[in-house]
């Protein structure tokens, strides 16, 4: 009887203990689809952001390098808009013509530039031609 008794009372334990472990394996599973759901949620909240940074950075450095300054807000705006899908504030006929008297303005800078380097080239093989004529006429 004591046998049959140790052997029901371990039948019923290993019953208990066995809805007590799949109790914790559905906890745990449940657990991990939402700490899943939550690591896909962050992992694309940090993909988005990480994109969208490198996008401005690498647009601004681009920009910065060739002298060209722009209304941050309304860049910023202008890009929301476009990845929301929502009707742009300009016409595509209105795009293309600041874009066309923007490269304009540019191409007027880059030749004042151009000019001004050109004038400081001048000058210094002008200053290098009366330094050599100097220093052989002193010899």
């Amino acid at each position: 009887m004591k046998k049959l008794t140790t052997i029901g009372l371990s039948i019923l334990m290993s019953g208990s203990i066995s809805s007590v472990s799949f109790a914790n394996i559905e906890a745990k599973t449940d657990l991990k689809t939402k700490n899943n759901d939550t690591n896909k949620s962050s992992l694309i909240a940090d993909t988005s952001y990480t994109i969208g940074y490198q996008i401005g950075a690498n647009m601004i450095g681009q920009l910065k390098s060739q002298g060209i300054k722009l209304d941050n807000a309304k860049l910023i705006n202008a890009f929301t808009e476009a990845v929301n899908g929502e009707k742009p504030e300009l016409s595509p006929k209105q795009m293309q013509e600041a874009m066309m008297m923007f490269q304009k303005q540019i191409e007027e800078q880059k030749k004042d530039l151009d000019a001004k380097h050109q004038i400081k080239t001048d000058n210094n093989v002008e200053t290098q031609v009366k330094t050599n004529t100097d220093n052989n006429a002193a010899k």
